[in-house]
């Protein structure tokens, strides 16, 4: 997530207008001055903008991660096993040719 930020306000800085700064000196403006009123100023829509991504992108992994653990973590109970190997044979079948118990 660091990354997607750090990009979007390298990029906000990166466009700001040639003439900004160089309207801001004309009054005697100094560097902590550009860099506060002139460059900040201009990666703060970049800044919110990656925000939203990366909180999405957060949001998306956080779920993957605790659903991928609780999969991995998940082992059948004894007698389950045999369950579901009948289920899978099942479920490869066509419709009308689905064994019961009684005719096995």
């Amino acid at each position: 997530m660091f990354f997607i930020v750090f990009f979007d306000v390298y990029q906000g800085v990166r466009e700001v207008s040639p003439s900004a700064p160089a309207n801001a000196r004309m009054p005697g403006a100094t560097p902590r001055q550009l860099l506060r009123h002139v460059y900040l100023s201009s990666a703060t829509s970049w800044v919110f903008s990656s925000l939203h991504t990366s909180a999405g992108l957060a949001f998306v992994g956080a779920l993957a991660g605790v659903i991928g653990r609780r999969l991995m973590k998940w082992q059948p109970r004894q007698g389950e096993t045999g369950r579901l190997q009948g289920w899978r044979e099942n479920a490869c079948r066509p419709r009308g040719s689905r064994q019961t118990r009684a005719s096995r």
